[in-house]
């Protein structure tokens, strides 16, 4: 059984398979950037977040500490608060020494510590220092620790990656409307004799636009959809071959995006170039 394909056929779903391949691969790495950008937004929180600064107490009564405990759970900086008395400072020492230095030592020199979580917002170089010496204050504080080091350079390689992703998808985002543009118009052209036919012989704008429109739609939702789902096969291939360490957030979010652009600039896409040629003399399509 023989199948005639006109070159002109052929030449179409050339364009079309062109203008797919393009669009699903512009797609999938502006995806992968788009879940770079919204993790490391998250990832830097959790990392702020897991910041501890200790807090080394004065010897004090019970009484006394629960009610700085108090005071501590009511501060609008603080996210958690771990109490650590003196007796079980003692213990973990002596579990990790894995003996018995009761025998060594008459009385417990060491203090009863408070490790405290900070929220996001206030896990910066500034604001540590502004409560540390607040805290400092205090009459039952002695000492406040946190490293300074770690938190400078954290503030430092947040904001640098934070500015290389939004720019890199910023740059990601006008190159897919560039290139989905330009993938759109070259399986337009094809058409475009075809195009001013029909407006030649009084064809409404819209029964024209009609049917390239309903294929711009459904062309950009299957590159989406393909460029989402290849996305999903990468990011569970990284997830597998690290064990799940990669923990990634808000990915039902980066595919609605994906498949909302890809559908979106398609069609806009489209529309312009059904537009374009509609606008151009007879003679002028040639070029």
């Amino acid at each position: 059984m023989r199948f005639n394909i006109s070159k002109q056929n052929l030449r179409i779903w050339t364009y079309y398979v062109i203008s797919s391949l393009s669009i699903i691969l512009v797609l999938f790495v502006l995806g992968i950037i788009l879940v770079l950008v919204i993790n490391t937004k998250d990832i830097a929180r959790q990392t702020k977040e897991n910041l501890v600064i200790t807090l080394i107490l004065k010897d004090a009564s019970k009484q006394k500490i629960n009610k700085f405990l108090a005071y501590l759970s009511k501060q609008p900086y603080v996210k958690n608060i771990k109490y650590i008395s003196k007796e079980e400072a003692f213990d973990e020492i002596k579990n990790e020494l894995g003996r018995d230095i009761d025998q060594l030592l008459d009385y417990n020199p060491l203090p009863a510590t408070i490790d405290l979580n900070l929220k996001e917002q206030y896990a910066n170089s500034d604001s540590i220092y502004l409560i540390r010496n607040k805290l400092l204050n205090i009459d039952i504080v002695n000492d406040v620790y946190y490293n300074r080091e770690i938190v400078k350079q954290l503030d430092k390689n947040i904001e640098r990656i934070s500015l290389i992703l939004s720019t890199l998808g910023v740059i990601l985002v006008l190159i897919s409307i560039i290139l989905i543009n330009n993938t759109v118009r070259l399986a337009v052209y094809n058409k475009r004799f075809e195009i001013k036919t029909m407006q030649m012989i009084g064809a409404h704008w819209w029964f024209i636009l009609k049917p390239f429109v309903k294929s711009s739609l459904l062309h950009g939702l299957l590159s989406s959809l393909f460029a989402v789902a290849f996305i999903v096969v990468l990011l569970n291939y990284f997830q597998a071959n690290t064990e799940n360490l990669l923990r990634l957030y808000h990915l039902p979010e980066v595919f609605l995006i994906i498949v909302i652009l890809g559908t979106f600039m398609t069609f806009l896409s489209t529309v312009i170039s059904v537009f374009i040629f509609i606008s151009k003399p007879i003679e002028r399509l040639y070029f």
